[in-house]
């Protein structure tokens, strides 16, 4: 190898680092040209004084195409597929002179999702030009420029996490963008009704994906009074996936093991009667990553 080579082989590697470090740092702490030492020492590798001067006159483009290519996040909640699946219930503006911002509409507990996410992004609630709509929006974040997959779990959580609770005297449904419909059908999970701007599913689909989804996302599906079907579903993917002896909350809003025998009583047995309703409901196609959270909470029941 000669000493050019050399040399431009020792430069990609210089800029790559410094991409590297850069992307981190803007990951967690925003596009910023002055940072402080503690938060330098958390990421830089060599020459911090080098890798200062470096990361206040990076191109910011660079870093972008680096969050964008290399960056993978290892986090069984926070990563890439589940901000996607989130960003399905609003729109992304990007923004070429810094970071794109994530706005959404009516969603409040996406605010508190977003501020205690480990990625930078500012919350904030916007003002309507309409009345009765309440914008949001999660301001110039980096983490919006990874690149996701939309096979994996994480995906399906973030799709359902995005969803509001309605009340209504049927019970309670969880309200979803019209643009989620095509994802929640590849999934198999039901839909209850729609209209021309919103479709409503039983709360039982996002409280079972709240094992994937962050703490105040749980508090929020689970614990809800008269959820839609949510019994029934439980009941019959209990039959289906587990065995005869059910665990009162083995899966969300599954009751006890009387109260099942009771409600869903037939002359050839109880279990008869939920394989029934199983086909009848159409949950015979679930997609596997729905199966894999189902044999998830069974397995931790």
């Amino acid at each position: 190898m000669t000493f050019l080579n050399r040399e431009k082989r020792r430069k990609k590697e210089q800029d790559l680092r410094r991409c590297r470090v850069a992307a981190n740092i803007f990951l967690k702490y925003g596009f910023k040209t002055r940072i402080t030492f503690r938060q330098a020492e958390e990421f830089f590798e060599d020459d911090i004084y080098d890798s200062i001067f470096a990361l206040r006159t990076i191109d910011l483009k660079h870093v972008k195409w680096y969050i964008h290519n290399k960056m993978e996040i290892d986090d069984p909640i926070w990563n890439a597929d589940f901000i996607s699946g989130i960003t399905q219930s609003g729109v992304v503006w990007w923004n070429p002179v810094t970071f794109p911002t994530f706005k959404w509409y009516t969603i409040p507990i996406l605010a508190e999702v977003f501020e205690n996410s480990p990625f930078y992004g500012k919350v904030q609630k916007d003002k309507s030009a309409v009345l009765g709509k309440h914008p949001y929006s999660w301001k110039s974040s980096p983490a919006l420029y990874l690149k996701p997959s939309k096979k994996t779990i994480s995906y399906v959580a973030g799709v359902l996490c995005a969803g509001k609770v309605q009340k209504y005297a049927a019970g309670s449904f969880v309200k979803y963008k019209i643009s989620c419909r095509a994802s929640l059908k590849k999934f198999g999970i039901p839909i209850e009704k729609e209209n021309k701007y919103w479709l409503f599913v039983s709360p039982f689909w996002p409280a079972l994906f709240t094992i994937h989804m962050p703490e105040c996302c749980r508090d929020y599906f689970l614990n809800m009074k008269r959820p839609y079907r949510g019994e029934e579903y439980a009941a019959i993917l209990w039959a289906t996936h587990a065995n005869h002896y059910i665990v009162k909350g083995g899966l969300p809003f599954l009751p006890s093991r009387r109260t099942v025998f009771y409600k869903y009583k037939n002359k050839d047995g109880t279990l008869k009667e939920l394989q029934k309703k199983r086909v009848e409901y159409d949950l015979v196609g679930l997609d596997r990553r729905v199966k894999s959270c189902i044999a998830s909470w069974i397995v931790n029941s």
